[in-house]
């Protein structure tokens, strides 16, 4: 979990609703600051705007608003890249 905060910045109550409630939760926590997901971009050989839409998607904090797996297949980051890389091999 802490790993995501890094990157999406610790949740609060107007992240997470009800953060405060669940057992695991520490007002102890760390405290980071929403990167953005650019130190994970800087890394990355692709630096399309839907890739960093992409990884939001994925790890939102509140699970009904987490993207399933199925539904990240047709994310439009991968329909695009899937299409990219296809015109590059041809």
């Amino acid at each position: 979990l802490f790993r995501i905060f890094q990157l999406k910045g610790t949740p609060t109550v107007e992240t997470w609703p009800i953060i405060e409630q669940l057992g695991y939760f520490s007002k102890n926590w760390p405290r980071w600051k929403d990167t953005h997901f650019e130190t994970v971009l800087e890394k990355c050989r692709y630096t399309h705007e839907y890739l960093k839409e992409m990884l939001s998607d994925m790890l939102q904090f509140v699970p009904e608003q987490r993207w399933s797996a199925h539904a990240l297949l047709a994310h439009r980051f991968l329909r695009e890249q899937g299409a990219t890389d296809r015109a590059t091999e041809a």
